[in-house]
């Protein structure tokens, strides 16, 4: 009497296995089609590079060369993903103990070959392999030196690193028009309020002075130089740009809308991954630190190029993504261990852990937009700031060894715990 419900039960359990590795299937052959037109995309855009008059001696060119080289080696893994997962493959690990060393090395080599290139070279898309190399390497350093301390070699395999560095790096295609609408709200937040403190109506007058010119010009002379309509005056920018007007649309922006719509984005790709295979909180942590690596790799070729055409510049630039890497790596990795928490019947976690990461980052970009505004401060009351100065410097300092010790101080602390409830 008791065989036939149990064999029906198995039966039943059997059928929905069955269909779910018919649908991971299909999904995994979705990955393989995206991977391969995402292929085709980056070889049109890199070939653009060289095509294009405008962009073969221009950063935005070096820019689109440098995103392309990322795109080809991500879309490769995610064909590879697609094809392996949909053929029922098991995926290889990543654990070494001295990747992050030949990653640091190879980071190194790149840097001592690019000091010797000219510096006028730097704007040519022939460049770009050295560019994305400095960001690329130190990101995928931390990684591994992140998947090293957690000590189990399975905890995040290539299948799961593709998917979660390209869930990250999705991310900046959605925020940005997001942001955009936030700068603009943010904007006449900031201006409405101004036109209530004394002299603000004066001061939203002289900005709109002097944007109006830029706003007039054809596209064709935005650029700025000595050759074009309007002359480079580099005192009247820093006013400009140290205006506590200006300064109040970078601080909301940045310090609230970026961080609120970046770290809810960053990190979705965990909660999508994770309704399949219910990872550890550790787990979690580790996906949200790749895909936090992905998004800062995107970020890291556009905004190091700034100091494209002088090495020094150049360097500074790529210097200081690295530490933003370890921000976003951070920030994301929190957000996934929330993740981790949720799917363990521990909701309250995840909006826990958005906001400790929202923070974080929020506070990070709002320190640096008060070192900016400290310069200007300097000139009218050097004393105070002085003053400010060294104290945003100071946090930004602590927020910046912050960063990599909780990167590695975190897996540490959550294999401690697994393996003493364990």
């Amino acid at each position: 009497m008791n065989e036939t419900p149990s064999r029906l039960q198995t039966a039943r359990l059997q059928t929905a296995d069955d269909r779910r590795t018919q649908t991971l299937r299909v999904l995994w052959g979705i990955v393989a089609i995206i991977g391969g037109l995402a292929i085709l995309g980056s070889l049109l855009a890199l070939l653009l590079t060289f095509l294009v008059p405008a962009l073969r001696a221009d950063a935005f060119g070096v820019v689109i060369a440098s995103s392309s080289i990322v795109g080809l080696l991500l879309s490769s893994g995610l064909v590879w993903a697609g094809v392996s997962g949909w053929s029922g493959v098991v995926s290889p690990r990543i654990y070494s103990h001295w990747a992050w060393l030949i990653f640091l090395l190879l980071a190194g080599v790149l840097i001592i070959v690019a000091v010797w290139i000219p510096a006028e070279h730097q704007l040519s898309p022939w460049f770009a392999p050295f560019h994305a190399g400095l960001i690329i390497f130190p990101a995928l350093a931390i990684l591994s030196l992140v998947v090293l301390m957690t000590g189990q070699p399975m905890i995040l395999t290539w299948r799961q690193s593709f998917l979660a560095i390209t869930g990250g790096i999705s991310t900046v295609i959605l925020a940005l028009p997001v942001e955009l609408i936030g700068f603009l709200i943010s904007g006449v937040v900031v201006i409405v309020l101004a036109f209530f403190f004394p002299g603000g109506e004066a001061e939203v007058n002289r900005i709109t002075a002097f944007v109006e010119p830029y706003l007039n010009m054809p596209m064709s002379t935005m650029e700025i130089s000595p050759g074009t309509q309007i002359p480079l005056d580099m005192e009247e920018y820093m006013s400009i740009l140290s205006s506590p007007v200006v300064l109040g649309i970078l601080a909301l922006t940045l310090g609230v809308v970026t961080p609120v719509i970046e770290e809810l984005g960053k990190a979705l790709v965990i909660g999508v991954m994770g309704y399949w295979s219910r990872p550890s909180p550790l787990q979690g942590f580790i996906w949200g630190v790749a895909a936090g690596i992905g998004f800062a790799i995107i970020e890291g070729v556009s905004n190091g190029a700034m100091g494209l055409g002088d090495t020094l510049g150049w360097l500074s630039g790529v210097g200081t993504r690295g530490m933003a890497t370890a921000m976003h790596a951070l920030t994301t990795g929190l957000v996934g261990l929330g993740w981790g928490l949720f799917y363990h019947r521990k909701r309250w976690a995840l909006p826990l852990a958005y906001s400790a990461a929202v923070i974080f980052h929020g506070l990070w970009n709002f320190n640096i937009i008060a070192t900016l505004g400290s310069t200007s401060l300097s000139i009218d009351a050097p004393s105070i700031g002085t003053f400010v100065t060294f104290m945003t410097i100071g946090v930004q300092g602590v927020l910046v060894l912050l960063a990599p010790l909780s990167l590695l101080g975190i897996p540490l602390l959550l294999r401690k715990r697994k393996n003493s409830t364990g």
